[in-house]
């Protein structure tokens, strides 16, 4: 099973991000050319219960019959629905959430997978296959709106690894756009995948990186 409609509403909504972002240029040589990317930052400490950074906010949500996600953000986030109906006997809602405290972009991605017959099963390949393009479609957004603005801009990502998320066995990953580091965690369920990812727009990540990427918990009703 390819869940393509949620990944592409997730590279849709990067790319206005990246158009809407004030900070949407690129590092210059004296020469005028493009430095070439050279990604040295580290992925985000792992905390155990990590301390709110001020003035942020724990915020819970929870749809359908889904876990609760808890995570802190800056604000309370933006949210954007989208249902498609193009998987045979699966109808897929995607919910995204958005916020940024204007050096970098923190999301959330609830998504529901309702099939009207059976459990949705997915096979390790299938779930691989996820895991790899989750953050593909974070950073490929940001690219596009780049390239619409008239910039390129260079993907690379550190390997894959394994984490326990809520006693679920997860995976991380960092990402760099150009400099621009990048990192993402993902759970899958049976009806359920829940991801989050954040994205700063310099060539260090926020200090507020780390607390979010441990924030993430999912918990039964």
């Amino acid at each position: 099973m390819k869940i393509k409609y949620s990944l592409l509403l997730l590279s849709l909504i990067c790319t206005g991000i990246a158009l809407r972002s004030p900070v949407n240029v690129q590092a210059q040589s004296s020469t005028g050319q493009s430095r070439p990317a050279q990604p040295q930052t580290q992925p985000p400490k792992v905390l155990d219960e990590p301390s709110i950074p001020a003035g942020w906010k724990r915020y819970q949500f929870s749809y359908g019959s889904g876990d609760i996600l808890s995570l802190i953000f800056p604000q309370a986030p933006k949210e954007e629905v989208e249902r498609d109906k193009s998987e045979p006997n699966i109808e897929t809602v995607t919910h995204m959430l958005s916020a940024d405290t204007g050096s970098s972009f923190y999301f959330a991605g609830y998504i529901e997978l309702l099939a009207k017959d059976a459990r949705i099963k997915f096979t390790p390949e299938e779930r691989k296959t996820l895991f790899d393009q989750f953050w593909g479609a974070i950073a490929q957004g940001l690219k596009e709106g780049l390239a619409e603005s008239g910039m390129t801009a260079k993907l690379t990502s550190s390997p894959p690894r394994k984490v326990m998320i809520s006693g679920r066995e997860g995976q991380e990953q960092s990402f760099w756009i150009d400099r621009w580091p990048g990192h993402y965690r993902a759970v899958i369920g049976e009806h359920h995948i829940y991801v989050i990812a954040t994205i700063s727009l310099s060539e260090i990540a926020d200090k507020e990186t780390a607390p979010f990427m441990a924030s993430f918990k999912l918990m039964p009703r």
